[in-house]
């Protein structure tokens, strides 16, 4: 039932009919809680439902799903996992959409060490959290000429 459920959303998404896709994903979520699915699923669903409310210009909930999903996974497999450090990358993201920004430059400087033993230095996923750290220091207007240095 939730691979149906996951594909359905997917389709739903890709097809760009998003408030659709919203509905499947709750149902989807409401699922695995009610049939006490291992915590893993759970996280994949709610970082696709984020995925949804960020489509769906829902941010503010879309950062509170990722903040869940990234907690979670830290106390689930700790900090040097790589499913944690893209937990980490897609919620300081959003943080930075938010504007939230030394909410996650924080985030982000605690993460890129990590990545880069964890990963190496060339990883997609190191490289990534450099691109989006480089943006958040870009658009936040009260970054020092240091921060920009960086």
């Amino acid at each position: 039932r939730r691979s149906a459920m996951t594909q359905l959303g997917n389709g739903l998404a890709n097809a760009g009919h998003h408030e659709d896709e919203l509905s499947v994903r709750e149902a989807e979520l409401a699922m695995e809680r009610r049939l006490d699915a291992p915590e893993e699923d759970v996280f994949v669903t709610q970082s696709n439902l984020a995925s949804t409310y960020r489509e769906l210009g829902l941010i503010e909930k879309a950062t509170d799903m990722l903040r869940n999903v990234y907690s979670g996974r830290v106390r689930l497999k700790g900090e040097e996992d790589q499913e944690t450090i893209i937990a980490a990358l897609n919620y300081a993201s959003n943080l930075g959409q938010l504007r939230r920004f030394e909410e996650a430059k924080s985030l982000l400087r605690k993460i890129m060490p990590v990545a880069r033993r964890i990963l190496g230095e060339t990883h997609e996923i190191t490289l990534r959290t450099r691109k989006i750290y480089a943006q958040v220091l870009y658009n936040d207007p009260g970054a020092t000429l240091d921060d920009i240095r960086e």
